[in-house]
């Protein structure tokens, strides 16, 4: 109702359809204040919002945030007041005992990192958000969890993208900057020795295939974020252009067709994946 978009509950009588009505029209803003006080005192003394212990209740904050937080103007006095009361919440749910909790079950280094880089969007408060990344440091940084993350055995792609969608998550998120910057560098790091210690890229260029057929493979591994950004891309884009500067490139990958039509849509899909994989059209000889 706060946000005025609350359905009337069945039966409601229709003072109550036209109250939600004139809450979203902003015609009662006193009534909406009274409702964000009293929004706030249900966050701060409620004993449980939801089931589910720690991620249940972040996803109850969650979306609390998202119906109404977001709808404040910024630096609003009652928007202030509803980001306090939420970032308090977090602060007593992000404890050792609640976040040990939530990872009992997660049997793998990668499973843990996953986990807590999922809870980031739903935590306020950007001293909970640092309590959060210093819970994902040490998983990253401790030698023996180095030896579960850096493993080159059968599912060493998989494990590089799991690394590289981390990574990404990571960029996008509220980190702290200098703890973000630690996390980016750190799955790099350990994407980067994976890469080399698995002779990815030796083996990779010892496979059957013409030139161009190789560009186009790593491409569409780039594209799929397969590696993560910093030495491990920044090779794979390397060892590509490599390739696409053996031959005609561009004309290589759509000779297939004489329609000049659709020679030209394949050639716009060709571009866009260039770019998708962070390389431009001068890299192919185009330009």
């Amino acid at each position: 109702m706060r946000s005025g978009a609350m359905p009337p509950p069945a039966g409601a009588p229709r003072s109550v359809d036209r109250l939600n009505d004139l809450i979203a029209e902003d015609l009662l803003p006193d009534s909406r204040i009274a409702l964000d006080n009293l929004l706030v005192k249900r966050i701060i003394r409620a004993r449980r919002l939801a089931d589910g212990l720690l991620l249940g209740e972040l996803q109850a904050l969650a979306r609390i945030g998202t119906l109404c937080v977001a709808n404040l103007p910024d630096k609003s006095e009652q928007r202030l007041k509803l980001e306090d009361a939420l970032a308090g919440r977090c602060e007593k749910l992000l404890t050792p005992h609640a976040v040990a909790a939530y990872l009992a079950d997660a049997d793998t280094a990668y499973a843990c990192l996953e986990r807590l880089t999922a809870l980031e969007p739903m935590v306020y408060g950007r001293a909970n958000k640092r309590e959060l990344a210093n819970y994902i440091l040490p998983i990253l940084t401790a030698p023996e969890r180095e030896k579960q993350l850096a493993v080159v055995d059968k599912q060493v792609i998989q494990r590089m993208q799991t690394l590289a969608k981390l990574q990404r998550l990571t960029a996008r998120s509220g980190f702290d900057p200098a703890q973000k910057d630690k996390m980016l560098c750190r799955y790099d790091v350990l994407c980067h020795r994976m890469l080399r210690e698995s002779q990815f890229l030796e083996r990779f260029a010892a496979t059957a295939g013409a030139p161009w057929e190789k560009a186009l493979k790593l491409l569409h591994y780039l594209a799929d974020v397969t590696f993560t950004e910093g030495k491990a891309a920044q090779a794979v884009r390397k060892l590509a252009r490599d390739y696409m500067r053996e031959g005609n490139f561009l004309e290589s990958c759509v000779a297939h067709t004489d329609n000049p039509a659709e020679g030209a849509r394949e050639l716009k899909k060709l571009m866009d994946l260039m770019t998708a994989a962070g390389l431009s059209d001068q890299d192919s000889g185009a330009g």
